[in-house]
């Protein structure tokens, strides 16, 4: 007895030189624009790797990118507030003379950090300590 999947081969047997014609067709037809026009196939495969990062990498997880970049205008808006005019800026900068001041405490202290070091005079060195009888008389011991 023939089995359900021999009975559609046997059927089927007769479309296959056909099926193989298309198929070569097909390739050949999908090649061919490659072969011309070399950068429109690179940018067709930028696109597509875009298109299935945005499937598999973002699109599964938008609240969280959403909020992500809530998150992100939130701190720029913070960061344009939070910046002083240039007016104030330039009423905070202290006076040339301050300045310099600044600078030779600064170099003075330089000075002092990287200056040869004083040495250290030698302590004595520290007696060790032995001990001795509490008394002069020396007791024998029973044993």
């Amino acid at each position: 007895m023939k089995t359900p999947r021999d009975i559609l081969l046997a059927r089927h047997q007769a479309v296959l030189p056909k099926l193989d014609a298309l198929r070569q067709q097909a390739v050949t037809a999908a090649g061919a624009p490659s072969a011309r026009f070399g950068w429109v196939a690179g940018w067709v495969m930028v696109l597509r790797g875009l298109e299935v990062g945005w499937r598999e990498v973002i699109f599964p997880s938008r609240r969280i990118w959403a909020g992500l970049a809530a998150v992100w205008v939130g701190l720029l808006v913070f960061n344009v507030s939070e910046r002083a005019p240039q007016s104030a800026v330039a009423a905070r900068q202290p006076s040339s003379s301050a300045m310099l001041m600044t600078w030779r405490d600064q170099k003075n202290m330089l000075n002092e950090v990287f200056a040869e070091p004083v040495p250290v005079p030698v302590a004595d060195r520290p007696r060790t300590f032995t001990p001795r009888p509490r008394t002069e008389a020396s007791v024998p011991l029973v044993g």
